[in-house]
């Protein structure tokens, strides 16, 4: 066996530990029709192994064997099988949202997976890149992959593709899709279903947008009397009043960034020495789900209401960074 089928080998099985043992009926053993769910299981407890992804894995490597699969079918089951764990394990990656723009061409009805990877793959060919282009359709969701078939040994040209990735690579697959050109947006997350909530819910406030900037009006209620004493902290209230704001089942979002510009130091009298002196600031919020942590501060009072409108409208503003200037 050569190095270069070695190394193909060990990425299908490093790829394959990814899958829960349940996962690889529908996303894994389809790229090898060699082996079937039944049979799979059937000598699993032929050899009494438990029914693991470990196991599993020394399973289909005995099928690659036996059906002498070569190493270019390998590679491309391979590629195949890295889109299908993207679009499974979406939530394990940070994703960051781009806006295509400028669409030149005009989509009659849906477009299939196999149209869309060629489009994109003929656009690379127009710049004399190769790319094997893979992609997949998991929830609603496309997911496209790019990889290049041209192996380079080279780290410094590892380094250079890598560092014009997101300029070059993603102007020749917006091309490829129909549009002229991207633009980067300023919002990211793990949870791909939220983010295009959001994203939606921006399109909607531009349509409707006398209903933004409108927040809810917190009254000033009277402090709650229980059998235990009396509650001062109003934090049932404080919560109800977050609820008004997000809603009780809010996209979730992973990080709050808050940009300050250049601004001048306006309290000398607090710091005499930086009179004068012009700073950039910036705070980073990070949660599992900063709805609920922005909830959670407001119901202990670290922040209080009413809350600042860029905080408000982070729901329909379809972003979670963004820069505040005086004007």
């Amino acid at each position: 066996m050569s190095r270069t089928s070695q190394s193909v080998r060990r990425q299908l099985q490093r790829l394959i530990a990814r899958f829960k043992f349940e996962e690889l009926e529908l996303a894994v053993l389809p790229i090898f029709p060699e082996l079937t769910w039944n049979k799979l299981r059937s000598l699993l407890m032929k050899h009494h192994q438990n029914f693991t992804t470990r196991a599993s894995i020394s399973i289909i490597e005995q099928i690659i064997t036996t059906a002498r699969i070569g190493n270019n079918d390998l590679r491309d089951r391979l590629s195949i099988l890295e889109v299908i764990e993207v679009s499974r394990h979406s939530n394990q990656r940070i994703w960051t949202c781009h806006e295509l723009r400028g669409e030149t061409m005009t989509m009659s009805g849906s477009q299939s997976d196999s149209e869309i990877r060629d489009r994109v793959a003929k656009e690379f060919l127009r710049s004399v890149q190769n790319m094997e282009v893979q992609i997949t359709s998991y929830n609603g969701i496309t997911f496209l992959t790019l990889r290049s078939s041209k192996r380079s040994t080279s780290r410094r040209v590892k380094n250079v593709e890598t560092l014009y990735f997101a300029f070059y690579y993603l102007l020749a697959m917006a091309q490829g899709l129909g549009y002229t050109n991207t633009k980067p947006g300023k919002l990211s997350g793990r949870d791909l279903k939220s983010l295009i909530k959001l994203l939606r819910a921006k399109q909607q406030g531009a349509m409707n947008s006398e209903n933004i900037s409108v927040p809810p009006v917190y009254p000033g209620l009277q402090p709650v009397v229980r059998s235990t004493g009396i509650d001062f902290t109003e934090s049932k209230q404080r919560g109800e009043y977050i609820d008004k704001c997000f809603g009780t089942e809010a996209p979730k979002t992973e990080m709050l960034a808050v940009n300050i510009a250049s601004e001048v130091w306006d309290c000398p009298e607090l710091v005499p020495e930086m009179e004068g002196e012009s700073g950039i600031c910036k705070w980073e919020f990070h949660s599992t789900y900063i709805p609920g942590m922005i909830k959670k501060l407001v119901q202990r009072r670290v922040l209080t209401i009413p809350l600042p409108i860029y905080v408000q409208d982070m729901l329909i503003i379809g972003r979670n960074e963004t820069t505040l200037r005086s004007y």
